[in-house]
């Protein structure tokens, strides 16, 4: 049987795809968590906290993919004219830029911990990666390229393609 041939890169913008830096945060109480990610929450006395899911702009057409835990954080685009949220099912939210952008996420309750986030330069390249992985639930650690902008450790399959960059088979 042969092997699938390569038909391009899916290369993560993103240059903390970990999500081990702490982001920029508005109206939010940050603590760091055991496992090193931090977590975001409403501050005392705040109707609403705003967090950029990124470390990087998100290009305009981008899309951003986070890989999130969290506890009753209803989400929305905190500068609808910048972005907008495609989908959120509860972990993985997925964001389309609008123009060049933080594309901050409003959050009214609960708290949110960013696992890991994909940036890519357009809608092309998220169904190339959500399609070519055969994915239709989405993503999820193991399965996020991770390995794009930053310096991200090894995860099961970077490690076993031995590339920066995702290879997207055909």
């Amino acid at each position: 049987m042969a092997e699938p041939t390569a038909t391009g890169l899916v290369h993560n913008l993103d240059t903390d795809p970990n999500c081990l830096k702490q982001r920029e945060s508005w109206r939010s109480n940050v603590t760091k968590t055991d496992d090193g990610h931090y977590r975001y929450a409403l501050k005392d006395g705040q109707s609403n906290f705003s967090l950029r899911p990124s470390m990087t702009m998100i290009p305009e057409g981008g899309i951003a993919v986070v890989q999130y835990r969290g506890n009753n954080a209803r989400a929305e685009s905190d500068y609808p004219s910048d972005c907008t949220i495609l989908s959120d099912n509860g972990w993985l939210l997925v964001v389309k830029a609008l123009k060049n952008s933080i594309c901050a996420i409003r959050y009214y309750s609960g708290y949110v911990e960013l696992d890991h986030v994909t940036v890519l330069p357009d809608e092309t390249e998220y169904r190339r990666m959500r399609d070519g992985y055969k994915l239709p639930a989405g993503f999820d650690g193991d399965t996020m390229p991770l390995m794009g902008g930053g310096r991200a450790k090894r995860h099961r399959l970077a490690a076993r393609l031995r590339r920066s960059d995702w290879v997207v088979a055909a």
